[in-house]
């Protein structure tokens, strides 16, 4: 059941987003603790159309993982003030949008401290390893600290490289249906909006089912099923823990405020 939930949690991250930190917030804690070059992103609303509106699993694990090996001149300190997945964000969300979402995940550092480090992208990955050496190079042109080289070994997922599950058509509980409902969902789509909400409150994701249900109440034509997510949304309401009810007004007024910017039709 943890794999089975973890898997499609993971699918719905980009709409349920369970993150309740304003965009202000974030950007403050930057400017106080990271390096200047690290406290500037680029905006991210092409990637989140893409993963919202297109996007699809088609690709295996092993066809989206490349290894970086990277060495910084700083202390350990001055590389905590400059993070290298802030510098894959920046050449990421600007050029390569399709590939904008992926996970990094860091070795255990070698004698001659270089250190390992492993990429897992989304979409995109037949490309991969261009975009790596892009985003490798980017990254030492921004920050001549970083030194990085691309390995073109074919990687597998494992352990001691990285282990995700959610996006990819070789996941251990793939279900490409919840994928299909959301971007039917995301185009105004009453019904799925509503089948979704099921599928996500089904692994007790609660407050992400409870803006989908409200998402659907206000799609769906009056008649039975609309009905049934309003009972839902409350049914879905009492069981939002206690501490994370005391923000669903920040949550909700955060994705309706985010659906107008994606053009995401019945606002929750």
């Amino acid at each position: 059941m943890f794999s089975v939930r973890k898997a499609i949690i993971a699918a719905c991250v980009f709409f349920a987003g369970a993150a309740l930190i304003s965009g202000e917030t974030r950007a403050e804690a930057r400017d106080n603790f990271f390096h200047p070059r690290y406290r500037t992103l680029p905006d991210k609303t092409a990637v989140q159309k893409h993963y919202l509106f297109d996007f699809m699993p088609k690709f295996k694990k092993a066809d989206c993982l490349v290894r970086f090996d990277f060495t910084f001149a700083g202390t350990a300190d001055e590389r905590s003030r400059a993070p290298l997945d802030i510098l894959f964000q920046q050449y990421l969300w600007a050029y390569e949008p399709k590939a904008g979402h992926f996970f990094l995940k860091y070795g255990v550092p070698t004698a001659n401290r270089s250190i390992p480090a492993y990429v897992q992208f989304i979409d995109e990955c037949d490309r991969r390893f261009e975009i790596a050496e892009a985003i490798a190079a980017y990254a030492h042109k921004t920050d001549p600290w970083y030194k990085i080289k691309v390995s073109r070994n074919h990687i597998l997922p494992g352990p001691d490289t990285m282990i995700k599950e959610g996006y990819w058509i070789d996941d251990s509980n793939f279900d490409g249906e919840i994928h299909e409902l959301l971007r039917k969902a995301v185009r105004g789509d009453g019904e799925a909006m509503f089948l979704y909400a099921e599928k996500i409150y089904s692994i007790e994701n609660f407050l992400g089912a409870y803006q989908m249900y409200r998402r659907a109440i206000n799609c769906l034509p009056p008649g039975p099923l609309r009905a049934k997510a309003a009972f839902k949304a409350q049914e879905t309401l009492s069981a939002i823990p206690p501490q994370r009810k005391e923000k669903i007004g920040d949550f909700l007024k955060y994705e309706r405020k985010k659906s107008i910017r994606l053009g995401i039709v019945c606002l929750p």
